[in-house]
């Protein structure tokens, strides 16, 4: 738990410290990527209605409540904890890019 801490104050704190500098248009690509990245990232956790989710998964991976019947509301994704771990990792090279982009 502490190492995702650490993963996430410092894209904070390397974000913050590429906003401050001149954008060349790589670092405008970046940016935009890393946003990008950010939308894809947590769009696939916001919860949609279970009939969107039925028409395009395959039964045995849809969402299923304690009793066998399905829940009204599931997100996109079908590991959350997976998800935010992969999304925060996609943000981590995208600020060596950004950082690498500054230094050149």
């Amino acid at each position: 738990m502490v190492e995702y801490a650490l993963q996430i104050l410092t894209i904070f704190c390397a974000t913050f410290v590429l906003i401050y500098r001149p954008w060349s248009k790589s670092t405008q690509l970046g940016f935009a990527f890393f946003f990008l990245l950010l939308a894809i990232g947590f769009g696939q956790l916001i919860p949609l209605p279970f009939s969107l989710l039925e028409s395009s998964r395959p039964i045995g991976l849809l969402p299923y409540g304690e009793a066998g019947s399905a829940t009204i509301l599931a997100p996109i994704s079908l590991s959350v904890s997976r998800t935010l771990e992969a999304t925060v990792f996609a943000f981590g090279t995208d600020l060596v890019f950004l950082c690498g982009n500054k230094l050149g």
